[in-house]
């Protein structure tokens, strides 16, 4: 899986004509009881949603098979994490059928209060500002407690990397059509920290 990674990383586009082999491997090692491997295919998962186009035929399948190990280990959630937020960002408009499966469970990540998990509530936070910019209707139900949850993030941490992760979501809400009046609010509030 080591060598997967670097491989989609250095050729990237070059590997457009093998990109369902290489899913179909990935999504193998994902179903693997070896931790350290589960953790190697979903770092290359999320490397290869960054770098090839895939078939997003497959997002049902790769949905539930990251969430069926997302809670096995800390590793493991912070890897699935981030594969599902490069899936997110991949996707686009197509993640739109599955916004209602995903989006509690990122929701639920950033309303943890543990800074145990630093990296996968960057991810959650990241992943709940793409859903409200790629699929704003299907959001529409957690639009509200999204931004109260982004908001709460940044104005009540003491970490530095609670500030970042808020101002990284609220930079792609900015980039995106989340009703302006909604948007103010929000950085007005993490302006405001």
């Amino acid at each position: 899986m080591i060598c997967l990674y670097h491989l989609i990383n250095v050729i990237n586009g070059g590997l457009t004509q093998y990109t369902n082999e290489i899913l179909e491997t990935i999504m193998n090692s994902i179903s693997f009881e070896h931790e350290q491997i589960v953790i190697e295919a979903l770092n290359a998962i999320a490397e290869l949603f960054k770098r090839v186009d895939f078939n997003h035929t497959l997002i049902p399948t790769i949905i539930e098979a990251i969430i069926n190990i997302i809670r096995k280990s800390p590793d493991v959630m912070n890897g699935c994490f981030s594969a599902l937020n490069a899936l997110l960002f991949a996707a686009e408009t197509d993640i739109a059928p599955y916004a209602s499966q995903i989006a509690p469970i990122f929701l639920e990540m950033v309303h943890t209060n543990e800074n145990l998990y630093p990296i996968s509530k960057l991810n959650a936070s990241e992943s709940i500002a793409q859903l409200l910019k790629n699929v704003p209707n299907e959001m529409e139900q957690y639009s509200e407690e999204s931004m109260q949850l982004l908001v709460e993030q940044g104005t009540n941490c003491e970490d530095l990397s609670d500030i970042c992760t808020v101002f990284s979501a609220f930079s792609i809400l900015a980039r995106s059509n989340v009703p302006h009046e909604m948007l103010q609010i929000g950085t007005e509030k993490s302006v405001a920290i």
